[in-house]
């Protein structure tokens, strides 16, 4: 009679339940890497839209900038144009206007707004040290021929008579104006009516005579 003997050790029997436990674990994680990488290209595609976004944003907005900057270039050539067109249609040169008012005015006087009006008529604020510098300025403005008629229509004190009146100023106000080379004293608005006949006499006859004094010295220039 046989008798068979095993002196194996027994099999444990494998436990299932952890294999079931692991199985779901290792799901859990591919489930869950899954959605990070596609969250992550989700957010991904987002920022490149928001991107895009931006630059046909930049780009739009460089186009508007070179329309605004070629609408003011024109605008600046047409007021340019329209500028010679005005000056070209005066009935006189008003350059050589200008040349005159500012020929006669005191040491340190200053004409600070200047208005060609319709009908001939010049406004404009001149800036003095003295309220007499006005009055001289005034009278020499009546010496021309042309000018039929000028009148100081405003005047007000400047900044040396404000301090002179003891008027209450800040220190930052003092030191400010003590920064300027000198203190204006007076300002003084005028209104002058031009008589455009007699300034066509005056200017024609002072190229005239701005002619002849070149002949002259071209003339003296060539004698050996």
């Amino acid at each position: 009679m046989l008798i068979e003997i095993n002196l194996l050790p027994k099999k444990e029997p494998r436990n299932l339940s952890f294999f079931i436990v692991l199985g779901t674990f290792i799901g859990l994680v591919l489930i869950g890497a899954s959605l990070f990488f596609w969250q992550m290209n989700v957010k991904k595609q987002e920022l490149e839209n928001v991107e895009n976004k931006i630059q046909l944003s930049n780009e739009i907005l460089e186009a508007e900038r070179t329309k605004l900057a070629e609408f003011q270039s024109s605008n600046s050539v047409q007021e340019l144009e329209n500028a010679i067109k005005w000056a070209k249609e005066q009935p006189y040169n008003i350059v050589y206007v200008m040349q005159k008012l500012t020929k006669v005015l005191p040491e340190r006087g200053f004409i600070t707004e200047f208005k060609l009006e319709e009908g001939n008529k010049i406004t404009q604020v001149v800036q003095f040290d003295t309220k007499s510098d006005a009055a001289y300025y005034l009278n020499a403005l009546l010496n021309y021929k042309w000018i039929d008629e000028a009148v100081i229509t405003d005047e007000k004190a400047g900044d040396w008579e404000i301090i002179n009146n003891n008027t209450n100023l800040s220190d930052d106000q003092i030191k400010e104006l003590a920064k300027k080379e000198y203190f204006p004293r007076y300002y003084a608005k005028y209104e002058l009516r031009l008589n455009a006949a007699e300034l066509k006499k005056a200017y024609k006859l002072e190229k005239e005579k701005s002619a002849n004094r070149n002949h002259v010295e071209e003339e003296g220039g060539d004698t050996p």
